[in-house]
């Protein structure tokens, strides 16, 4: 465990593998997998640098008024990558990591050298807005091990979910003891309903790739259509399967298409 002393208090990250560095990008929720398995993938060929947002994980919050904009979480990436003494990062973000990714290339396009964005969203249409409000009003309704099941075919697919339900299980057994704060869920969907990534990804130039899933509820692949036209070059690659999550239920499928991006 690691801790970056920077701007508005520690982060904590850690780092796998040797290579490019690539920095991960992430959303708050995990399956029963985890992120292990892709980790472990990628750091055969990257330097791999994890980190908690502020707020989550083992990052303190800081006292910032909630919910913190994403144009904030990239300022805490960029302070990371100061903090590692890194020039220039490759950029792997997924779903809300994705909105962070773009802002980060925003604020310092010459840092980045790629970016991949996994499950992203445009911009909070109807059906975003729609389906992260019956998140925060079924977090307030359902208790914690039914929220957690709902969350979780939300995100997953069911073959997977078949795949792992003793996982799946345990995952909402555990939740007893961390209920759900309706609230704090809001506070954390808000800024990705208020973010409208197009504008960013019209001036991306480095290269890009955008992977989406077929059966995706949450973040369709309507939306990385949107982005990859916008996108100059920008490769987009549809999986015909695989839910929101991709980096856990198609991890190799992902690890390989981004080798393809950085290592060619």
């Amino acid at each position: 465990m690691a801790m970056a002393d920077i701007q508005n208090g520690p982060l904590h990250y850690q780092i796998k593998g040797a290579g490019p560095a690539l920095i991960l990008l992430l959303p708050i929720s995990r399956g029963p997998e985890g992120l292990t398995p892709m980790i472990d993938l990628l750091a055969e060929n990257f330097q791999v640098i994890q980190y908690d947002q502020r707020g989550y994980g083992d990052s303190p919050a800081s006292g910032q008024e909630l919910p913190i904009s994403l144009a904030d979480r990239a300022t805490e990436v960029l302070a990371l990558i100061d903090y590692l003494g890194l020039e220039k990062v490759h950029l792997l973000g997924h779903s809300t990591g994705c909105g962070i990714a773009l802002e980060v290339i925003a604020a310092a396009a010459a840092r980045v050298l790629s970016v991949s964005l996994v499950s992203p969203w445009s911009y909070g249409d109807a059906q975003l807005v729609q389906m992260q409000g019956l998140r925060v009003a079924v977090a307030a309704a359902l208790g914690a091990a039914d929220y957690a099941a709902y969350n979780a075919s939300l995100l997953f697919p069911p073959w997977y979910r078949q795949q792992h339900a003793a996982g799946f299980a345990d995952l909402a057994a555990a939740a007893l003891d961390h209920p759900q704060d309706a609230k704090e869920i809001e506070n954390g969907l808000i800024p990705i309903l208020q973010f409208d990534g197009r504008s960013i990804a019209a001036a991306v130039d480095c290269p890009a790739l955008i992977i989406n899933a077929e059966d995706d509820q949450l973040m369709p692949p309507w939306h990385g259509q949107c982005l990859a036209r916008i996108m100059t070059g920008a490769l987009f690659v549809t999986l015909p399967t695989g839910g929101h999550m991709l980096l856990e239920t198609s991890s190799k499928i992902v690890e390989k298409h981004l080798k393809s991006l950085i290592l060619r």
